[in-house]
This record gives structure tokens, C-alpha cells and sequence, in this order.
């Protein structure tokens, strides 16, 4: 009967204890988590990038803008392609273009364009988005990642 009462009491003394340890890690990563997502509005307001297909040119324009005007080395990839362009460019803003010849047979998403940067503000970031048709639709949405 008293090893009873002991456990009950042990298990009592023990209950509150973890749940004060886990909300103590829950309260240490809350922070964090907010200024990732605080990070990432600002990236989102700040970084852009569109990647759009006009077919009677046959071509491909990718833009990047920073509105913090930041110069920085960006390293674009564009993924899926029998060989992957890859470049780094420099500079607040640039536009590229690039060739093709006619929508991919799986489709644009099979393409993602990839940046990725070492931002003075922001940290290592990576913006990933999807070329679209001009002229048809919405810009699918960017994908914003914080790597440190």
C-alpha cells in the first residue's frame, strides 16, 4: 500500500515537471520560428523572380529583382533540361533569356528555376518558382527557403 501512495505521488512530482520542460521548448523555439516567417515576408517583398515562356519567340525570359538593391552574386540554375543552365550573376536586378524551342513534353514544372544567394540581409536564401506562359494566367507562386 505505501510503494501505491509512492507512485502516485512520483508520478504526480514528475507530470508537471515535463510539462513545464516541454513548454519551455516549445517557448525556445517559437522565436525562432517567427523571425523565419518574418524573414520570409520580407523576402517576399523584397526578392522577386519571374520566368515567362512566349512561344512565338520561342524563348524563355527569367527576371530578378531586389528592391533592397543589394548586389550580391546569384547563382541561377534551371533544373531539368538535358544539360541544367547554370550562371551567377550580380547586381540588384537581370533578366535572362534563354531558348526553347516549344513547352516541355512534361510541362513546365519539370523546369524550376532555382536562385541561390548569400544575402547580406536575408542570409542563404533560395527562391525556386516555375516558368509560365506569358499572357496565361497567374505567376506561379515563389518559393522562398532561409538555409542558415
Amino acid at each position: 500500500m505505501v510503494s501505491s501512495k509512492r507512485a502516485c505521488i512520483l508520478v504526480a512530482l514528475i507530470l508537471p515537471a515535463s510539462a513545464a520542460s516541454i513548454l519551455l521548448l516549445m517557448a525556445n523555439d517559437a522565436p525562432e520560428e517567427r523571425m523565419d516567417q518574418r524573414i520570409i515576408g520580407t523576402m517576399k517583398e523584397s526578392l522577386l523572380i519571374f520566368a515567362e515562356y512566349y512561344p512565338d519567340e520561342k524563348h524563355v525570359v527569367i527576371n530578378y529583382v531586389d528592391k533592397t538593391n543589394t548586389e550580391v552574386p546569384v547563382n541561377v540554375e534551371v533544373l531539368g533540361m538535358a544539360t541544367s543552365y547554370r550562371e551567377t550573376f550580380s547586381g540588384p536586378q537581370f533578366s535572362i533569356t534563354l531558348q526553347f524551342d516549344s513547352v516541355p513534353r512534361y510541362g513546365w514544372a519539370a523546369h524550376p528555376v532555382v536562385m541561390d544567394m548569400d544575402h547580406p540581409e536575408f542570409g542563404h536564401v533560395q527562391l525556386k518558382t516555375e516558368i509560365f506562359e506569358a499572357g496565361q494566367g497567374p505567376a506561379p507562386r515563389i518559393i522562398y527557403l532561409v538555409l542558415d
